[in-house]
């Protein structure tokens, strides 16, 4: 086959930069988490004010939901009561 060219393997210079990118990538993630574990509440929401935003909407969301399927099963219930009553008569 004269289209595919033979790649020598990586050396092992390559391998060990590539190895010390990753860990330079690792420290750096280290780093990052360590200094948000750290933060204050006031902190926290100066520098992630859309993370809050995120959260609220969803907490209400989920309430919603709770209280929509509440509110639709007293709804049916009180139909059903209606309906039985007003066969009586």
């Amino acid at each position: 086959m004269d289209h595919v060219e033979d790649k020598p393997r990586a050396s092992v210079t390559e391998r060990v930069s590539f190895s010390s990118i990753q860990k330079h990538i690792t420290d750096d993630a280290n780093l990052a988490a360590n200094r948000e574990h750290e933060m204050s509440l006031s902190e926290a929401v100066k520098a992630y004010p859309w993370a809050l935003v995120w959260g609220l909407i969803l907490s209400m969301a989920l309430v919603m939901e709770s209280y929509d399927m509440m509110l639709m099963s007293v709804s049916f219930k009180a139909y059903l009561i209606q309906a039985a009553q007003s066969t009586k008569y």
